[in-house]
């Protein structure tokens, strides 16, 4: 559970993404902050910009469960595309 501040969230996120192979996953919490009190450093803090951020880049898929962990602040798994897919995978 790293720095919940949206800077450091994404070069975290990034660096893991280079060591990450095809078709892998990365999982992220605090991605769906279930008011406005929770977007605040000691909460989910400004994490859900990267999950917005991510939901817009071609380069991953991801899927965002707003319940079920912890005290249902949003859990969003990520799977990095194939950079080689055949036509009916894009």
């Amino acid at each position: 559970d790293g720095d919940h501040i949206y800077e450091q969230v994404e070069k975290d996120f990034f660096n893991a993404v280079a060591h990450t192979v095809d078709n892998g996953y990365i999982l992220l919490h605090d991605t769906y902050p279930p008011s406005e009190d929770y977007v605040r450093e000691e909460g989910c803090g400004t994490v859900f910009r990267l999950r917005q951020q991510i939901e817009q880049d071609a380069r991953f898929d991801c899927i965002t469960l707003p319940v079920g962990c912890a005290i249902s602040v949003g859990l969003t798994i990520v799977r990095i595309k194939p950079k080689i897919r055949a036509y009916y995978n894009e």
